[in-house]
């Protein structure tokens, strides 16, 4: 190396190191939006390169993903209308195929989501309001029905010979609902305060909930000019790794969607017609409650059983019946839908180990939180897949279900 090149990285090394050092010392002027024109006019010059062409690739995603965190409340109704577009998309081209020119097509799923959406909101809404005011009503006789269930231990032999004081513990839940009660009037207030303070909120949610079909209809119609605009950005040395991966993620992602949103309307409306025919209270939340737990494997049964349960204890005469026959639903109900339903709807592709599944729904919803719970399965199923395919070279064959 001659003395000119190393004079020239002993200045390029000295100057790095007085930036590093001025960036840190303006630090609290920074944001990701200066960073990110700062290494765009550093790195672009040098893009021909393969590590500053990938640096510039992490920098945009990192920054991408900054920017949907920060404007997570403005563009809620895009990205949520993006996804209506996006698994809407095949019928958008049976449509077309049909002859229906794009706009038509477009027009006609948007109207038939309105229509949905009037008739949940008209008919639904309502009685599930009703029925969860009286639940609520109802929640209140909770503690009594504590204290009378520990009664009720008195008569059981077994405690007495083990030395378990009855007693004791009628005394101590005594003292914790008593203590509890002062937080009721509390909460009240500190609801109603709430209530108030979320008329802005009510109102932001009204206009989404207007805007979103518009925004839905714009997106089928140019769909196809999003993707072609995507893919024009991507370079040309990736694109053909990009196009397989994003179609390999996007068949999992739809396949996983649209199949649990069909399987749970089965069972919503099973589940409500089976409570009703058994004389259960609440049947519409208790079915929309153990329909929608579908998305939490494992964790979201037992959710559903436990409320179903308390129900029952809380607001039926008699337990036995109602208990046997709730079981009977849910082991039925269950059968079926691991047996029958989901690989017959969904297909062997999204269905993971179990253990992986606890797991990622564990990481998922420590680090994102209650969205991290919805795409936990399908995002560890594209990444699995992936892992498969890098490590073990296996194909990457899109999903296929059995529908």
């Amino acid at each position: 190396m001659t003395d000119q090149n190393i004079s020239k990285y002993f200045i390029l090394g000295l100057s790095t190191v007085a930036v590093i050092f001025f960036a840190f010392e303006i630090h609290a002027f920074l944001n990701p939006l200066i960073l990110l024109g700062l290494l765009i006019f550093a790195l672009y010059p040098l893009r021909e390169n393969i590590y500053a062409n990938r640096l510039l690739w992490v920098t945009a995603i990192l920054f991408v993903i900054w920017f949907v965190n920060m404007l997570t409340g403005i563009l809620a109704p895009f990205i949520f209308a993006f996804l209506l577009a996006y698994l809407f998309e095949p019928l958008m081209t049976w449509l077309c195929d049909k002859r229906f020119p794009r706009w038509l097509a477009s027009l006609l799923i948007t109207l038939f989501g309105l229509v949905v959406l009037i008739f949940i909101i008209l008919l639904i809404v309502p009685e599930v309001s009703r029925q969860i005011s009286a639940l609520l009503i109802l929640s209140k006789q909770l503690p009594d029905k504590l204290i009378e269930w520990v009664r009720s231990l008195y008569s059981i032999e077994l405690l007495q010979k083990f030395n378990i004081n009855v007693y004791l513990i009628e005394a101590e839940l005594k003292e914790i609902i008593k203590s509890k009660v002062g937080d009721v009037g509390k909460l009240t207030a500190e609801f109603a305060t709430t209530i108030a303070q979320s008329i802005p909120k009510l109102i932001s949610i009204l206009f989404n909930i207007v805007l979103v079909p518009i925004l839905s209809f714009y997106f089928l119609n140019d769909f196809e000019n999003i993707k072609k605009a995507f893919y024009k950005v991507v370079p040309r040395i990736y694109l053909s790794s990009v196009h397989r991966y994003l179609k390999l993620g996007g068949s999992i992602f739809r396949q996983y969607l649209r199949g649990y949103l069909i399987i749970m309307t089965i069972e919503i409306i099973c589940y409500i017609g089976i409570f009703s025919l058994i004389g259960l209270k609440y049947p519409l939340v208790l079915g929309i409650v153990a329909g929608a737990m579908l998305f939490v494997p494992y964790i979201g049964i037992f959710i559903s059983i436990t409320l179903t349960l308390l129900v029952i204890l809380i607001g039926s005469p008699s337990y036995g019946q109602p208990i046997l026959f709730s079981a009977i639903t849910y082991t039925v109900m269950q059968s079926l839908e691991n047996f029958v339903l989901i690989p017959k709807i969904v297909g062997e592709r999204v269905n993971l180990n179990p253990i992986l599944i606890f797991l990622s729904i564990i990481l998922f919803s420590y680090f994102i939180g209650f969205m991290g719970i919805l795409i936990a399965i399908p995002v560890t199923a594209f990444l699995v897949a992936i892992y498969k395919h890098e490590v073990f070279s296996e194909p990457l064959t899109l999903p296929k279900s059995n529908d």
